[in-house]
């Protein structure tokens, strides 16, 4: 009997022990691979966009940094991150004279109550700095939430290199005890207009306190570190969270010691107690990467390509700088006899010292070339030319020397290449956003929902039946540059066909102008 006991007792304990010991590694393997080159990567990066020198040509007395990195990255981040997309959804085959604008605007509404205007700002940041960026989504009552995660604290499988098909992700992050007993999700099983929530983690009085080591620090350790903050722990509360995900799981660990949750992947579970037909759960991870290399999930960003031109620069100025210092502050030699008395002599107007003549001598300085200036002008030219963000793009005076005609070509060279990361996002980032909402969407809002709308006529609100968007419903996203671009083209097409129809006898010019202001203005 005993034996029986004991056997029964290992046998409820292997499964723990195995599964604490999978997500570890596979943790382990993903932040071995990303740190073996791209944790590099991103702290040189992050330092350039704070203006934090990491590879120092010229040390002289002058510390000073041209902040290209950031201004590029700004100046792209509001081009392309700066407004709301415009989001569609396609009906599916089987009703396809559906109109869409309820659930678009639904999106719209969850957009604005969870703030993901100022959310998707630091999505771009992360993109076109560090190369990658990362939003995590859960449902939180009755919206989606988004959560950025940061870079160096997201896992993939390092095989992987798409986000879609990876066999597991997952992210880590800080809390405490208190704050994990206080967590809930909706009772999946709970198929009622107003699920109950239940405990979310189990085993959490089994976790001994304490954080992450100091070669594993997550990213908020690490840029308190950079930045010399402290955070004092005296209770020890703080722990270590690793939230795994795969297609059939979601098991959270804490501290690498215990596993606090080992359950079927939530949507999975929560699709199959509606009666969903599905084999596989969402991911709930959206990706917004800048320069893709096929082979690899981790991207570049822009900042790669111009760091050492931006450390180049750096130099140069401080070179520059300290030589005008040079000039400025006159520097002098004196008769050796005279020597005990350096310490009195000062560079002021007026000064009149006992020295016999030719006894303090100013030491000629050559004048500064043209060319160094010409260099640090060379410098930011070719960074502008890498980035393709010049001044016109950011919005800076353009010389009196440039024609309209050139600053028509300088924009269309830049949008050409605007239009490329306008592809990835559309069709990568933003469209996964919505695509997961959607199906959100479809597992917890069983019921018809009121959500606020805001039109031509004010704030109204509207009412959303999920009865009536059964089915798959492929999104179409357009950011708000690609929206003016073709407004502007419309614009263009209309007023061409009205200035060769005006005066026409055959038209009916009042007719014509009707046709215009309606198709030509919102």
């Amino acid at each position: 009997m005993v034996k029986k006991d004991s056997v029964t007792k290992k046998d409820k304990e292997e499964p723990v022990d195995s599964t604490l010991q999978m997500v570890v590694d596979d943790f382990k393997a993903s932040w071995d691979y990303a740190s073996s080159s791209w944790h590099s990567r991103w702290e040189d990066n992050y330092k350039l966009y704070n203006n934090n020198r990491v590879k120092i040509g010229y040390k002289g007395i002058t510390n000073t940094f041209v902040p290209m990195v950031y201004s590029t990255v700004e100046t792209m981040t509001a081009a392309l991150f700066g407004s709301k997309p415009k989001f569609s959804y396609i009906a599916p085959k089987d009703r396809q004279d559906q109109k869409t604008d309820i659930l678009n605007n639904l999106l719209d509404y969850y957009w604005d109550i969870d703030q993901w205007a100022l959310k998707t700002i630091n999505t771009g940041r992360g993109m076109f700095n560090l190369g990658t960026s990362v939003d995590y989504f859960m449902w939180d009552i009755d919206h989606p939430v988004m959560i950025n995660v940061p870079i160096r604290d997201f896992f993939i499988d390092p095989l992987s290199n798409v986000l879609d098909g990876a066999r597991y992700c997952g992210r880590r992050y800080l809390s405490t005890i208190e704050q994990l007993e206080e967590f809930e999700i909706v009772d999946p099983e709970d198929k009622s207009e107003e699920p109950k929530m239940i405990k979310r983690f189990k085993n959490l009085d089994k976790v001994n306190a304490g954080t992450t080591s100091d070669s594993e620090k997550t990213d908020k350790e690490e840029k308190d570190y950079l930045y010399g903050s402290t955070l004092q722990n005296p209770k020890g509360k703080q722990v270590e969270v690793i939230e795994y995900w795969t297609p059939t799981r979601t098991i959270t660990v804490v501290n690498r010691e215990i596993v606090a949750e080992d359950v079927e992947n939530w949507f999975l579970q929560r699709a199959k107690s509606l009666g969903m037909k599905v084999t596989k759960g969402l991911m709930p991870f959206a990706d917004a990467r800048c320069i893709i290399d096929p082979s690899l999930f981790y991207a570049k960003g822009i900042t790669d390509f111009i760091a050492d031109q931006q450390e180049l620069l750096n130099d140069i100025t401080n070179q520059n700088i300290d030589s005008i210092t040079f000039i400025l502050n006159q520097m002098y030699t004196i008769d050796p006899k005279y020597a005990d008395m350096i310490k009195e002599i000062e560079n002021i107007p007026g000064a009149v010292y006992p020295f016999e003549a030719g006894a303090l001598q100013p030491i000629n300085q050559r004048p500064i070339p043209s060319d160094a200036f010409n260099e640090r002008m060379n410098i930011k030219n070719e960074i502008r030319e890498t980035t393709a963000v010049d001044e016109i793009i950011k919005g800076i005076a353009t010389p009196s020397r440039t024609t309209a005609t050139e600053v028509k070509a300088q924009v269309a060279s830049a949008g050409r290449r605007f239009d490329l990361i306008l592809g990835q996002l559309e069709s990568g980032g933003y469209y996964q956003m919505a695509k997961l909402v959607f199906q959100m969407i479809k597992m917890y809002v069983t019921a018809p929902t009121m959500y606020k709308v805001i039109g031509k006529d004010g704030v109204d609100w509207a009412t959303f039946d999920p009865q009536e968007f059964q089915g798959d419903y492929e999104p179409r996203v357009k950011l708000q540059v690609t929206v003016d671009q073709e407004k502007n083209k419309k614009m263009r097409d209309v007023k061409e066909l009205y200035t060769s129809m005006l005066g026409n006898p055959l038209v009916d010019q009042s007719q014509l102008t009707r046709m215009v202001f309606e198709k030509a203005f919102d």
